[in-house]
């Protein structure tokens, strides 16, 4: 027997903000502006997923927002610096962090980072992910 071929759905970002929909939970999001775009989240339903990629070299935020200041984002992501020397893994509180914001090579908006948010609660998105960054590894798991 064989099994369907499945393809993951693809957004490209571009470079204006906009906000994802239910109906496009399970796609890629793939950053593809260097200067950098705003994506908000929808408004949650449990079970919700996003991958997110950086498939360009960023000049500018790469930024994903929950869509009101009552909902959070927990979980870890990691960096590391591109030569491999140096990594670090940054956490996100579930009571304070509602984006994760790529706004600088510190913060991982160098090509190849990647990250899930999937919604767990009415209040909560759940985040993992790797990030590419070169320079003082800093958090891109933000309040604002």
């Amino acid at each position: 027997m064989r099994l369907a071929k499945v393809i993951k759905p693809v957004i490209l970002s571009g470079g204006t903000a906009f906000t994802l929909t239910v109906r496009d939970s399970g796609s890629l999001i793939l950053f593809d502006t260097a200067a950098g775009v705003t994506i908000t989240l929808p408004p949650p339903r449990v079970g919700l997923t996003f991958d997110f990629a950086i498939g360009i070299l960023g000049t500018g935020a790469f930024k994903t927002i929950t869509n009101a200041s009552t909902q959070f984002i927990r979980g870890t992501v990691d960096l590391g610096v591109e030569d491999n020397t140096t990594g670090k893994h940054f956490t996100a509180d579930g009571t304070s962090h509602v984006a994760v914001n790529n706004l600088s090579a510190e913060t991982g908006w160098l090509l190849g980072g990647h990250y899930t948010l999937t919604c767990v609660s009415l209040t909560v998105w759940e985040v993992t992910g790797t990030f590419m960054c070169s320079g003082t590894m800093t958090t891109p798991l933000t309040t604002t």
